[in-house]
């Protein structure tokens, strides 16, 4: 039997502090401490989310069932103030005093899209938007129609007449807060009947290709254009490519100029040789001139009417 190996007194004096103090649970490098850390951080940063979420939903309940709560705030009274912007002529006053509600009804309780509507169906109104800003403010943003002529219409009374302003896309409307001189400065539209539609009218087909004339005219003969009175339909129903179709226009040096409904720069520029020619000769005006055919222009001067001489008579006769 083998004999049991003897320690040494040397092995025997050895203490806990000889043991090795090591632990796999501690953390022994740098990159393991760098994670340690992200993780805390990481920790404290999705606490700190929860808690602003949670902040923030309080709020927000908080602020709706104060908007809601009857009479304890500014949302539950008409606006107190109104901001108003256009890119045309009607006012704040215009449209306070047009829809009463927005005085009288709460701002909360406003139908933004029944009044968006029945501004829009003004006809001179071609966008509106409203928004409601808390505690108290109403924001209204207007784009307009652009009038292009007037029309003459049957008015109320028996025989009398109102003026309408037709748009440059055939909306006929009541024109409302226009100074005098840019109604005035309007030719009237001639040479149709307009159709009723509902409480006004329905809209003139043909009008774009109108208004881009009149635009162009204005733009390269200013003169000649303040002195347009009509614009005649009578021979255009809206479709530039119909045969035979013109726009004829009655003015002052000019008593009638034909067009044809369509590729205006060219007729233009037989209109500004003939324009210029009388000018140049000292005319008083022509009578007529024809640009709607194809690289001619047909004049018809004005006839001169001769003066006569008043008869003499004898003294005393």
């Amino acid at each position: 039997m083998a004999k049991k190996s003897e320690e040494s007194p040397a092995e025997i004096q050895r203490t806990w502090k000889d043991l090795s103090q090591s632990d796999g649970r501690r953390v022994s490098s740098q990159p393991a401490r760098r994670r340690q850390l992200h993780l805390i951080l990481n920790i404290i940063g999705g606490v700190t989310l929860i808690a602003l979420v949670i902040v923030s939903a309080w709020g927000l309940i908080h602020l709706l069932r104060t908007a809601e709560a009857p009479g304890n705030t500014a949302a539950n009274h008409p606006a107190r103030q109104v901001t108003f912007d256009t890119d045309g002529v009607l006012t704040r006053d215009w449209f306070i005093k047009s829809f009463t509600t927005v005085s009288t009804d709460s701002l909360m309780s406003l139908d933004l899209r029944s009044l968006k509507l029945a501004l829009e169906a003004h006809g001179q109104v071609l966008v509106a938007d409203l928004k409601v800003q808390l505690p108290d403010q109403l924001v209204v943003t207007l784009k307009e129609r652009q009038p292009a002529v007037r029309i003459r219409v049957a008015g109320t009374l028996r025989d009398s007449y109102d003026d309408r302003v037709v748009a440059e896309d055939g909306t006929v409307y009541k024109g409302q807060l226009y100074p005098k001189e840019t109604l005035e400065r309007l030719p009237y539209l001639t040479g149709l009947k307009l159709a009723k539609q509902g409480d006004g009218y329905a809209r003139i087909p043909g009008m774009d290709t109108v208004a881009d004339l009149l635009k162009l005219t204005r733009s390269r003969l200013p003169s000649l254009f303040r002195t347009f009175r009509t614009v005649s339909l009578e021979k255009f129903d809206g479709n530039p490519l119909a045969p035979e179709a013109t726009i004829m226009i009655g003015g002052g040096f000019i008593d009638e100029i034909v067009f044809a409904p369509r590729a205006f720069e060219p007729q233009i520029e037989r209109l500004t040789e003939m324009v210029n020619y009388a000018v140049q000769s000292k005319s008083n005006g022509l009578k007529r001139v024809d640009v709607s055919f194809d690289n001619k222009a047909f004049v018809q001067n004005r006839v001169a009417v001769p003066k006569v001489p008043a008869a003499k008579t004898k003294s005393g006769a």
